[in-house]
C-alpha cells in the first residue's frame, strides 16, 4: 500500500466542543503498488472523540500486511454556545421561473431558500427578502435574496435572464387553414 486519502468529506465537518467526528458520508481510498486503489471502510480515526476548540483535523489511519497509511480530514470545531446564529444562506431549490422581460417583477414561486448555523444545523425560511425584485431591467443577470435572523444578515443570489420585448411583430409563417369551395377557374 502506497497511500490513503479522503476520496469523499464527510457530510458532517463543523462540530462543537465536546462532540465526536461523524464519518458520515465519508469515503476513503487506499492506493496500492501499480496504481490499483480500493475504497477502504476498516480505517480507523484516532483523534476524533470529544473534539476540542480550535481542533482543525482528524486523522484517519489504516494498516495492511503491517503497513500503516494516514491521512486527515479538515474539521471546524467552535466553542458551544447557548445561542444559535445564522452563518449563511443559499438557494436550496431554484424558483420556476428564470426568464423575463424588462419590466417584469420577479416570481419567488418554487424557490425554495436554506439558512445554515453556527451549530451546523440548517432550515428552510420563508420570511426572506428580495429587495430588488421589482421592474427587471434588461441585463440584469441576478437577484439579491436577503435574509435576517437575530440581528445577523446573509445575502445569495439567484440567476435569472432578462430580455428586452419585442416591440415589432414579424411573421414567421403563413398557413393554409381552410380550402376555398371554388378552385378551378376559366381564364
Amino acid at each position: 500500500m502506497n497511500s490513503i486519502k479522503i476520496s469523499q468529506a464527510p457530510t458532517k465537518t463543523i462540530y462543537v466542543v465536546g462532540e465526536n467526528f461523524d464519518t458520515k458520508g465519508m469515503k476513503v481510498t487506499a492506493t496500492f503498488n501499480g496504481g490499483t486503489s480500493t475504497e477502504i471502510t476498516d480505517y480507523i480515526v484516532t483523534d476524533g472523540n470529544n473534539l476540542t476548540a480550535g481542533k482543525t483535523s482528524v486523522t484517519i489511519s489504516y494498516t495492511i500486511d503491517g503497513v500503516t497509511k494516514t491521512t486527515t480530514q479538515p474539521i471546524t470545531v467552535t466553542q458551544a454556545s447557548t445561542e444559535r446564529t445564522l452563518t449563511g444562506i443559499k438557494i436550496s431549490k431554484a424558483p420556476t421561473k428564470t426568464s423575463y422581460i424588462a419590466g417584469q417583477d420577479f416570481d419567488k414561486a418554487g424557490m425554495e431558500v436554506t439558512a445554515t448555523y453556527n451549530d451546523g444545523s440548517s432550515q428552510k425560511v420563508t420570511n426572506y427578502t428580495i429587495p430588488d425584485a421589482h421592474s427587471l431591467t434588461v441585463g440584469k443577470t441576478s437577484v439579491t435574496i436577503s435574509y435576517t435572523e437575530g440581528g445577523v444578515t446573509k445575502t445569495t443570489t439567484q440567476p435569472i435572464t432578462v430580455t428586452q420585448a419585442s416591440t415589432e411583430k414579424s411573421v414567421t409563417k403563413i398557413t393554409l387553414s381552410k380550402v376555398p369551395t371554388k378552385t378551378k377557374y376559366i381564364q
